[in-house]
């Protein structure tokens, strides 16, 4: 698989570097993705943010939190429709799990590397690209040494003309160096040992899988091409993991009472009076709500946001290690990604 030409490539990587440095995150450690994640609907990456809440909780914990949110947002003319964002808890622990899975499948891992090592070699012998750029090259030189004859030497198309069959003549030498025999073999050596060089990397990271350290984390993610695209969730209704069942013979809850009942904050019983989702209540003097709406609303169910099931369900996992060859003039000489498994929590 080839690549987009250096130039290029390096604009990409500009634009990249600026929209990362605008908004540089205050706790780097807090997004293990930064760089590996996508949007599913628009295709553009998603960059950390943090939910700003300003207030703390009653045991003084900070309610602020990380997350990643889709950066196609100023697009007057194509704006990302959805603005896809996901915390980033529990989605990087998801991910890091899964490399962990793939880090264990080592064998599968230098089965596939064997194969596609072997193809990428093939591929490089018998690319002709090399001899067709030649044959390219030395037909142009000709052509401006027959056009240099029409002028005399000194003149300023003369040397105008002879600065270019120079420059022609620099870029052949070059070619032709890099598809020299000798230069291949190089080029292969040098892709064999950054195969190798991977191999080693997944028998240092045996057994330590769990407790790798936030950078031996980031280093893993480059090494295998991590690519995570997020979709929009689906609404889900469900109850929270700490519900509980509402026993027979009380008829009136505290709005207290009917959170811990469900699972959910005291507040979100209040916000579904206020909103007339419960109507059956009193107030006498603080918020009773009736037994009949904790049924209503146990059978119901609440909108589920972040639980680590819907999580799953939203991304796609994809791996795509690239052991890229330059030749002496920088150019990419073989740049074959290592096609493993896309995995869909659906």
């Amino acid at each position: 698989m080839g690549s987009l030409p250096i130039f290029e490539r390096a604009q990409e990587k500009l634009k990249t570097n600026k929209v990362d440095k605008s908004h540089l995150p205050l706790n780097k450690e807090d997004y293990l993705l930064r760089g590996h994640i996508y949007c599913a609907t628009c295709g553009c990456s998603m960059k950390p943010r943090t939910q700003k809440k300003g207030r703390l909780t009653q045991k003084g914990t900070d309610k602020s939190y990380p997350f990643y949110r889709c950066t196609n947002m100023h697009n007057r003319y194509g704006a990302c429709p959805t603005m896809t964002n996901i915390r980033t808890s529990p989605l990087d622990e998801i991910v890091w799990q899964d490399c962990c899975v793939l880090f264990k499948r080592v064998e599968v891992l230098q089965t596939a590397l064997k194969t596609e090592m072997e193809t990428a070699i093939s591929a490089l012998l018998e690319d002709t690209t090399g001899q067709e750029q030649i044959q390219k090259i030395e037909a142009t030189i000709q052509l401006a040494k027959a056009e240099r004859e029409k002028y005399v030497q000194g003149t300023y198309m003369h040397d105008l003309i002879s600065q270019d069959i120079t420059k022609q003549e620099a870029e052949l030498a070059r070619y032709k160096e890099e598809i020299g025999s000798g230069n291949i073999e190089k080029v292969i050596g040098t892709y064999q040992q950054r195969i190798m060089d991977f191999l080693n990397f997944l028998n240092v990271m045996r057994g330590r899988y769990e407790h790798a350290t936030f950078q031996e984390k980031r280093n893993a993610l480059e090494v295998l091409g991590v690519r995570v695209v997020v979709h929009e969730p689906t609404e889900t209704y469900g109850l929270p993991s700490d519900a509980s069942d509402i026993a027979e013979g009380q008829e009136w809850f505290s709005a207290k009472e009917a959170g811990r009942l469900l699972g959910v904050h005291a507040k979100t019983i209040r916000f579904y009076q206020k909103n007339g989702t419960i109507t059956n209540y009193k107030e006498e003097p603080f918020l009773l709500v009736h037994r009949d709406e904790l049924l209503k609303l146990q059978k119901k169910g609440f909108l589920q946001r972040n639980t680590e099931e819907i999580v799953r369900e939203r991304v796609e996992i994809s791996y795509s290690p690239k052991f890229t060859v330059l030749g002496n003039g920088g150019n990419n000489l073989t740049a074959v990604p290592v096609s493993l498994q896309t995995r869909r929590y659906i």
